[in-house]
């Protein structure tokens, strides 16, 4: 019982200390505060948690956005590499297709050219891009930075060209920052043809095509140059004294011991400046070639036909001489030719052979185009033989022309006459014996007697010494009833039978006539036909002189074999065309082609004109028309080395130099922080010398690899050893020693673009026709863009985008 009690009892406390607890609310505010804060706790926790990732978030995002802004950077890097290689490309398209473009095609020409551009871009770009490293392109690549950041780009997976642009397939772009992360660009780049019409603004394709321009003659003194494939100009060697002066007046010179091989050259241009006036609307100065000596000038000599192209050299002068005055020749070395025109050869006054036993060749076509209708020796294209023993072969010519006369040369001796015509296109030195005034006829007096006229010979000698005639002069200028006639054309000449007053034909009055003095004392008695009443004197002193020859065969087959020994002349059949203004002997032929002698053992020569070939097609040609052509022709490559005519302004200057070279930029070019001694260098991306301006004289004697162009500017330029490229020069080129000058055309059309950084100024504005070119212009510079100029940025597009 007493457990019980004692039990009951307890549980009795224990349940009054629970009602007492249960009643009691003491410290629950604690609890609460103590649940409260640990609930606002956990909701900053979490707050706080999510801040933290959402700036971490935010973060990432950032790093991720900047590495992918870095690979598209280093994509952009790329596309304005790509943008360079398209204008390199592009450029040198454009100016090589330029090269045969001139204003005068036809439409369909223009558009045939423009593919042509379009076509070599698209081959030229993907060529290069073929083997192009695009890392390369970037700045930051794993390469050049070890460590990251940096690039690495994939090599593109396949370059396909489509109608209107090439595609550059799979271009990918992996940019890796410092922490790892990488980002990657993968992308298909496209590149247009810029959108540029097909025009001349940058006409500066004439230049590429020749290796010499040379404002003040070209010369070479010793060994043997040879030019292939590419165009020459030379202007008038200028010394500031008279013309008249020995061995002065010349183009292009060949010393004795030197020669000049022309193989397939499009022009070779014996020129001068222009010098325009009222009897002649397309006159120039100068223009002669000339060899001296043992020096010979081939072109397109059969010896190189195994290198030869097969397309002829253009040959332009105005003279061509074997030997100048006393500036002798002699025969060429190793039997060679002293002159050799085996292509297409255009000379406006003579071809003149001098010398002793030397030799010249002719094949191809030759057009002497020169005519005049006035008396004029300057403007008559003749061929003329002055040298002693020279041999001649014609044998292959299959064009011949020479629409003018010979003339005999006395202006030299006495620059107060005029040089007289003779009947003949083409004539030697013996010719000249025929046009001495008859002796018969030298030397008279007149008098009246009862009303009757008498005549009386005194002197009849032709030639005669000076001191004679004077005496004749004495006795008979001033005496009283005594008429003096120095000539008299009606005494009867006794290897014609008759007086030549009796052939009115003729048209000779006792006037026509002209005396000169030679350095002997000799006097000389010449007829003048210029001073011929004859309706056409030309065919007067072509009938004389026919009736001289056959009056007189034995005398002028002697005199004849004397200066020329041997000539070959086609037969008539052979010629595709023969003009002749005048009368030509050539030796007489038996059936099997062997030369038919005289009785005393000299050939025996015929006299023929055009009649002789049968025209055929050409009989219809006006030779008025075509000599007023080549006319121009040859005046305008005199002006800038084109020869349309129609394609002058009228505000071109005298000299081709002028005409070619910009006098304010190349100017402006003289202050460039570039310039090395003399000379302002513009080079290209590998550091190599492409073209060099001079500012005095250039000697160049040993290579510069990469050198493509020299110019010079109040200086001139000696060359001893070969060179590939363009020297253009306001002076004198003299060769000396130079085995071969030759051209890169796509070599040279890739140099217009370099730039001197301290002058702004490209290789294209150094030419007139490049002044304010600047055909590849940046993004920044569009709206001042001309018709020439387009902006790169547009070539480069993309497609197929991606990113990871």
């Amino acid at each position: 019982m007493k457990d019980r009690f004692s039990l009951h009892k307890y549980n009795s406390r224990i349940l009054s200390s629970l009602q007492k607890v249960k009643d009691d609310d003491r410290g629950m505010s604690m609890v609460m505060a103590i649940v409260v804060l640990s609930f606002v706790g956990l909701l900053l926790s979490i707050i706080m948690y999510m801040s933290l990732y959402n700036f971490e978030m935010k973060s990432q995002q950032f790093k991720i956005q900047e590495n992918y802004y870095s690979a598209e950077v280093a994509m952009d890097e790329i596309a304005a590499g790509l943008q360079k290689e398209a204008s390199i490309c592009f450029s040198d398209a454009y100016i090589s297709i330029m090269q045969n473009y001139s204003e005068s095609l036809t439409d369909k020409e223009k558009e045939e050219s423009s593919k042509l551009v379009w076509q070599k871009y698209k081959t030229s770009l993907m060529s290069s891009l073929s083997t192009k490293d695009f890392t390369k392109f970037v700045t930051r690549s794993k390469a050049s930075e070890p460590e990251p950041p940096y690039v690495q780009v994939t090599s593109p997976s396949e370059i396909t060209e489509f109608e209107d642009f090439i595609r550059i397939s799979g271009v990918k772009v992996t940019y890796t920052d410092e922490t790892g992360d990488v980002s990657i660009i993968e992308t298909d780049i496209n590149i247009k043809c810029p959108d540029l019409g097909f025009n001349t603004k940058f006409s500066l394709p004439i230049v590429v095509g020749y290796a010499l321009v040379a404002d003040n003659s070209i010369e070479v003194t010793s060994g043997t140059t040879k030019i292939s494939g590419v165009s020459v100009y030379a202007g008038r060697h200028d010394t500031g004294a008279a013309a008249s002066q020995a061995g002065d007046d010349y183009s292009i010179k060949i010393d004795s011991g030197a020669g000049l091989e022309i193989v397939n050259c499009p022009y070779i241009v014996a020129g001068g400046d222009r010098k325009a006036d009222a009897a002649d609307p397309y006159n120039t100065v100068g223009g002669t070639i000339v060899t001296i000596g043992n020096g010979f000038f081939h072109v397109d000599r059969e010896d190189n036909s195994a290198s030869s192209s097969g397309v002829p050299s253009n040959v332009w002068a105005r003279n061509i001489k074997v030997g100048d005055r006393d500036e002798k020749a002699f025969p060429a070395s190793n039997g060679a030719y002293n002159l050799e025109l085996l292509g297409n050869t255009y000379v406006k006054d003579d071809l003149t052979i001098g010398g002793r036993k030397t030799s010249v060749k002719l094949a191809g076509s030759y057009y002497g185009y020169g005519h005049s209708q006035d008396i004029d020796s300057s403007r008559s294209s003749s061929i003329i033989f002055n040298g002693t023993g020279v041999s001649a072969d014609f044998s292959k010519i299959d064009s011949f022309e020479l629409l003018g006369n010979a003339y005999i040369g006395i202006s030299y001796l006495d620059d107060k006459k005029d040089n007289l015509p003779m009947g003949e296109s083409m004539t030697s030195k013996a010719g000249q014996i025929a046009y001495l005034v008859p002796y018969e006829c030298v030397g008279w007096y007149s008098y009246v007697d009862g009303g009757t006229t008498y005549y009386s010979p005194v002197l009849q000698r032709n030639p005669l010494p000076y001191a004679d005639y004077y005496e004749y002069y004495t006795d008979y200028s001033a005496a009283t009833g005594k008429t003096m006639l120095p000539v008299y054309y009606g005494a009867t000449v006794r290897s014609l039978g008759s007086s030549l007053m009796d052939e009115s034909s003729y048209g000779l009055n006792d006037k026509a006539y002209s005396t000169v003095i030679n350095q002997d004392g000799w006097m000389y008695f010449y007829m003048d036909f210029g001073k011929s009443t004859a309706t056409d004197p030309m065919k007067a002193a072509g009938d004389f002189f026919k009736a001289y020859y056959e009056a007189n065969p034995q005398k002028m087959n002697r005199y004849l074999s004397a200066y020329v020994s041997d000539f070959k002349f086609p037969t008539g059949s052979d010629f595709i065309r023969l003009n002749l203004a005048g009368n030509i002997l050539i030796p007489q032929m038996d059936s099997a082609g062997g030369v038919i002698k005289d009785e005393n053992g000299y050939v025996s020569w015929q006299m023929v004109d055009d009649s002789y070939a049968t025209s055929g097609q050409y009989s219809s040609i006006d030779t008025d028309i075509e000599s007023e052509i080549y006319e121009k022709s040859y005046y305008t490559l005199c002006t800038n080395l084109s020869v349309n005519y129609e394609g002058l302004t009228g505000d071109e200057k005298d000299s081709v130099y002028q005409n070619l070279i910009s006098q304010k930029n190349i100017e402006k070019l003289r202050s460039s922080t570039s310039k090395s001694g003399n000379y302002v260098v513009f080079k290209d991306e590998a550091g190599k010398d492409r073209v060099r301006v001079y500012y005095g004289d250039c000697n160049y004697s040993s290579d510069v690899d990469g050198l493509n162009m020299i110019i010079t500017v109040g200086g001139d330029v000696n060359i001893s050893t070969s060179f590939t490229g363009t020297i253009i020069c306001d002076g004198k080129i003299t060769m000396t020693g130079v085995s071969e000058i030759k051209n890169d055309p796509d070599a040279l059309s890739s140099v217009f673009t370099l730039q001197d950084e301290s002058t702004g100024l490209c290789v294209a504005n150094l030419f007139t026709s490049g002044e304010d070119f600047s055909l590849l212009e940046k993004s920044d510079n569009a709206d001042a863009m001309g018709d020439a100029i387009f902006n790169t940025a547009d070539l480069i597009t993309y497609s197929g985008w991606k990113k990871y």
